[in-house]
């Protein structure tokens, strides 16, 4: 290779390197052959179906971290395939999609009635208002160094 590109499957020599991704874009690939397509079909349909079977165990029993993880590993899985392209490959991702919205709106919805158990309505309503200690002058000025975008300003992030 030329001087400064590292030999394949090694990596560059400068880590901030941001060349060319080596990897091809998965629709610019010469076609493979029907029975490659299937392998890698069964595989994606095995990958999701076992992920979402995986996925709904672990959150049924409050394990909902590892019900999420499990399910964006399946989708990058899917979407690194030589056929992701492919109408049936974006079916699968969608499902998989569905399931994980799923699973975190559950998990939402269990921290949240977590929480309200958590002591008297009074009691939660004083730990809201405990973080606003700010006199109103300083929300003043904090509003004043936010950007257009609402973003604070370098001078604000500095300080």
């Amino acid at each position: 290779p030329p001087h400064g590109v590292p030999h394949p499957g090694q990596p560059h020599p400068d880590p901030y390197y941001r060349g060319v991704d080596s990897r091809p874009d998965p629709g610019s690939m010469v076609p493979i052959s029907e029975a490659e397509f299937q392998d890698i079909m069964d595989r994606n349909k095995t990958v999701s179906s076992s992920a979402i079977a995986r996925a709904v165990q672990d959150a049924s029993s409050g394990d909902f971290g590892t019900a999420i993880e499990t399910l964006v590993t399946a989708i990058s899985l899917i979407r690194q395939s030589k056929i992701s392209n492919d109408d049936r490959c974006k079916i699968l991702i969608s499902s998989l999609q569905d399931t994980l919205k799923g699973i975190e709106d559950k998990s939402y919805g269990q921290r949240m009635r977590h929480r309200s158990r958590s002591g008297s309505p009074r009691e939660s309503s004083r730990k809201k208002h405990r973080h606003r200690s700010r006199s109103p002058r300083d929300r003043n000025e904090y509003r004043r160094t936010e950007d257009y975008d609402g973003k604070y300003s370098r001078e604000h992030r500095r300080r």
